[in-house]
């Protein structure tokens, strides 16, 4: 940005010229004992010698209307191959010699100084001598030439200059003392800005060296350029001659282009602004390439070019401040050290600008304006850098915690899929066990039925053969003597019943179906239940028409019993338990109802997941309704539960296109 503020000041100055009064008449310095040096050109006029051609004689002859009245301390003049004349009217007081300062040496190539004796009676001009940059009349990079005029005469001293740069000169005329202590506080502050940049460079290369990142170097390549770049739009330029000037174009484009590049790096446009960026490096191009080498090859004269480059230059400067306020309203923190640094350079200009034009009074301060804002936006600049490395560096730290919380995440989701894998297989392995159970229940359920069946039928018919004994007989027999014998007869067909639901679990493994009656197996698992029903009633809503149905009995058995089983497990007390079944063409659906606490809402989503379980530990494994599920959708149908907690739960089991028998 600095280097941008160097060449929009380099074509303000080009553009620049006077618009003053003409053919007023000169105000007469009078130089006394006073400490300060005089400024003579807030009381010269200028001419434009647009023949090239003038000598001397030629401008005495001039009428005074023929003079532009300058009327600023500092005096600016736009490029032009054209020499300009200054005159202005002096008087010296003082025993001490008098000296000229003419002003930085950097911007005339050539300067003729001239001094014409007002008392005398014909105008006679006397030349003190001239001055080039490879002249040794120089302290600390200005003109400095000596005066002879006597104490107590009026002078008209004419100062012609010739360069194809800028016209940009403080002329101040005192003792050589004065003028030179004058001259040291401009060698400080070239000096202190020379120093601070050479520290900031080196700082900068240091950090490098250490960090290695990119970045470092184009902020290194700007400060080389705006060192070079701000002494010389002061007149301390590290070269003097012609030819740096003749080529001005093609050293400013130098300025441009670490203006893009740290600009690009720094903002990261081609991420966070890429239609700017392409913006920006387009009109980088025209001036980088384009511009110089028109210059190179003579297609354009160089001030014509330099007007051109004045124009790219507003635009450049603009779109880079655009860009930088865009980002940072976009939240981008690093942008706003950005803006301000630019900002300060802008000030810098502003001010700079202003004393050119006489707005502002000339001191120490604004006369070295340029070198105060280019500082401080050097500052600001390395400030941002200090500030994108801590921006990069927690961006890394965010990152790392990041992918340390993607590394977690996805081991919750690993963790999660073992547990819900070995789940899987605690499952499988359970059920096999229940199956290895049931299988073991059915043969040792074939065993204990054949051996009770042997016995029973004996005692079946002897109860049978005592019952016809007492019929016949006329020994005394009572009615209490055939209440017990019907007594035992109950107790022996009760037992007959259990071992045939028993035998079942003989069928459990067996993978054939077979002709099923669903009202004689609910029986059956009813029956097994009768020793836990106490205060339970059982109501049974079975369909009249009992149809027979190809299934597999001893599964289906198991899944009746499971739901049995959880509702007299819910029931506490007097309670009722309902089952009802239904036939149609398409349909079987067998219901089984309780009027128990029912299932909580947030339970009923989860009450077929494996191991889940709302009873008391160590009163159910959880896995009871999932085998159930399981069970009825290998047979091919479906089950449902609905709830209203407080109100009891059904179980709906559906079979959907069944096959009937018979």
């Amino acid at each position: 940005m600095r280097n941008l503020f160097i060449c929009f000041s380099i074509c303000i100055l080009i553009s620049h010229s006077y618009t003053a009064a003409r053919g007023e008449s000169l105000e007469l310095i009078s130089i006394s004992n006073q400490g300060e040096s005089l400024y003579p050109t807030e009381f010269s006029s200028f001419f434009k010698d647009t023949t090239n051609s003038l000598s001397i004689r030629d401008v005495l002859e001039l009428d005074a209307s023929d003079f532009n009245t300058i009327g600023n301390k500092i005096f600016n003049e736009r490029a032009s191959t054209a020499p300009i004349w200054i005159r202005f009217q002096v008087k010296n007081e003082i025993e001490e010699s008098v000296y000229i300062d003419l002003g930085n040496a950097f911007y005339t190539w050539n300067a003729e100084i001239f001094i014409v004796n007002n008392n005398a009676p014909l105008p006679n001009s006397v030349h003190t001598g001239t001055f080039s940059g490879s002249t040794e009349h120089k302290i600390s990079n200005h003109f400095i030439a000596p005066l002879d005029i006597e104490r107590g005469q009026e002078y008209t001293v004419f100062v012609k200059l010739y360069s194809e740069a800028p016209k940009i000169h403080v002329f101040k005329i005192g003792t050589l003392k004065h003028l030179i202590k004058e001259l040291r506080v401009d060698e400080y502050a070239v000096g202190g800005f020379i120093t601070l940049i050479i520290c900031m460079f080196l700082y900068n290369l240091f950090l490098y060296i250490s960090v290695r990142e990119s970045i470092y170097l184009f902020y290194l390549f700007h400060l080389t350029t705006a060192l070079f770049n701000t002494t010389f739009i002061n007149g301390n330029s590290f070269f003097t001659d012609t030819w740096f000037w003749e080529y001005l174009s093609v050293w400013v484009s130098l300025g441009y282009l670490s203006v893009a590049l740290f600009t690009d790096k720094y903002l990261q446009l081609k991420t966070n602004a890429p239609k700017l960026r392409i913006a920006i490096w387009s009109l980088t191009g025209i001036i980088v390439v384009i511009i110089p080498l028109l210059l190179l090859i003579g297609a354009s004269d160089r001030i014509t070019l330099n007007s051109i480059l004045q124009l790219f230059t507003i635009i450049f400067s603009v779109l880079i401040l655009s860009t930088g306020t865009y980002l940072w309203i976009k939240g981008h923190r690093f942008a706003r050290f950005y803006v301000l640094g630019w900002s300060a350079t802008l000030l810098s200009l502003i001010m700079f600008i202003l004393l050119l034009n006489g707005v502002i009074p000339i001191n120490d301060f604004t006369m070295h304006s340029t070198y105060l804002g280019v500082a401080l936006e050097a500052l600001l600049f390395a400030f941002a850098l200090g500030d994108r490395i801590n921006d990069l560096k927690e961006e890394t730290e965010q990152a790392q915690l990041k992918n340390l919380e993607l590394v977690t995440s996805y081991n919750e989701k690993l963790e999660k899929s073992v547990e819900e894998k070995t789940r899987a297989l605690n499952l499988s392995q359970q059920q096999l066990i229940n199956s290895e159970k049931m299988a073991s229940l059915g043969m040792m359920a074939g065993g204990i039925s054949h051996e009770i069946n042997n016995p029973l039928n004996i005692i079946q018919g002897g109860v049978f053969h005592f019952k016809n004994n007492l019929e016949e007989s006329d020994n005394g027999t009572t009615e209490e003597d055939f209440e017990v014998i019907d007594s035992m007869t109950d107790s022996i067909q009760r037992v007959a019943r259990i071992v045939k639901a028993l035998n079942v679990y003989n069928r459990f493994n067996e993978v054939s179906l077979s002709d099923c009656d669903i009202h004689y197996i609910l029986d059956g698992s009813i029956s097994l239940f009768q020793d836990r029903l106490n205060d339970i009633e059982i109501v049974k809503e079975y369909d009249t028409s009992g149809k027979m149905v190809k299934c597999d009995e001893g599964k289906l058995h198991q899944v009746f019993m499971n739901i049995i089983s959880n509702s007299v497990d819910a029931i506490t007390g007097k309670g009722r338990i309902t089952i009802g079944t239904t036939f149609s063409d398409n349909e079987v659906k067998i219901v089984i109802s309780d009027n128990g606490p029912g299932i909580a809402n947030d339970s009923l989503q989860k009450i077929f997941d494996p191991f889940y379980t709302t009873k008391e530990l160590g009163k159910g494994t959880g896995l009871g309704l999932s085998i159930t599920q399981n069970i009825v959708i290998e047979l091919g149908g479906s089950i449902e539960v609905s709830s209203q907690e407080g109100e009891g739960a059904s179980f709906i089991i559906s079979f959907y296109n069944p096959e009937f028998v018979g």
